[in-house]
């Protein structure tokens, strides 16, 4: 008998992920089981954390136009969007600002 397993299931904005979550986990529940669940992305962005996209390190499933309407949400709801380029040049730029 499973006693523990996890579901994972994943996707952003206008693909059916938060229904299709309610739906399983609601269906879990009738049948006797606990269920937890979460949305990553708008719980770190309520939290203040930010989030930011790294276009070019998204794996996604179907057409390309779903990539780029993900990148436009989150761009506009969430934070930031920027490559892994741009990313890394970030993290070894030198700042010019001082720190007192």
């Amino acid at each position: 008998m499973v006693k523990e397993f996890n579901i994972l299931i994943t996707g952003v904005g206008g693909q059916g992920v938060i229904l299709m979550s309610e739906l399983l986990g609601r269906a879990a529940v009738a049948d006797g089981l606990r269920v937890r669940g979460s949305e990553i992305l708008r719980m770190a962005f309520f939290l203040e954390y930010f989030p930011i996209l790294i276009s070019d390190a998204v794996n996604y499933l179907g057409p390309a136009f779903t990539l780029e309407a993900t990148t436009f949400i989150v761009k506009l709801l969430f934070g930031w969007v920027t490559d892994s380029k741009e990313f890394c040049r970030s993290l070894t730029a030198k700042s010019s600002s001082k720190q007192y």
